[in-house]
């Protein structure tokens, strides 16, 4: 695999949704898995019902949505006609003036030893992950709004075209400024996506 410049990576972050009527998907797993075509429209509003057709009609079958990459997951493997998706997607757009990034994905790992065996055995329960957005200065009337909303944004990392990005569903916890008197002025803002945002993405 190719190394990945840091220069290259887009930061981006979500804005007001918008309508999606009849989405175009393609088959990921044949008669399995769908996602939309569109790559503007991927990022699919939680708080927005999704209605998944199948040949124009809307379908019955059991299915699960990846919010973060617009995928539809049937529970059954099956011959299907054109899969299209309505609701509403979030667009991304460009953090400005963006300079540094970092981001952890962690999941909680508990030990339960039992009587009579002599290896640990281990239980993945919570997942979780925490990072922070380093921009230069400007005037936010971006991420202060929505720090004061107590409201989540979908943050996005791109490192190159042909990678599917990371997503995150995460809270802003803080907002910190930096005022070097030899540089400029920088914004560090902090972020924590939690178990039940990051299943979403699932």
């Amino acid at each position: 695999m190719a190394e990945l410049a840091g220069v290259s990576v887009v930061v981006k972050a979500g804005g007001t949704p918008l309508t999606l009527t009849d989405e175009t998907t393609a088959a990921v797993v044949a008669n399995k898995s769908y996602q939309i075509v569109a790559t503007t429209k991927r990022v699919i509003d939680w708080l927005t019902a999704v209605v998944v057709e199948d040949g124009g009609a809307t379908t019955t079958e059991e299915y699960t949505v990846n919010y973060l990459n617009g995928t539809i997951t049937f529970t059954d493997t099956a011959s299907r006609g054109a899969i299209t998706v309505s609701g509403k997607y979030v667009p991304m757009s460009v953090v400005a003036y963006g300079t540094d990034s970092s981001s952890n994905a962690e999941c909680d790992v508990v030990e339960y030893p039992e009587y009579g065996v002599t290896y640990k055995r281990r239980l993945p329960l919570f997942k979780y992950a925490s990072g922070t957005l380093v921009n230069f200065n400007v005037v936010d009337t971006f991420f202060v709004p929505i720090l004061n909303s107590n409201l989540p944004v979908v943050l996005e990392w791109v490192a190159d075209s042909g990678i599917e990005p990371d997503r995150y569903l995460a809270f802003l916890t803080n907002i910190a400024d930096a005022l070097p008197a030899s540089g400029m002025e920088q914004r560090t803002i902090g972020w924590v996506s939690t178990d039940q945002f990051i299943q979403l993405g699932v």
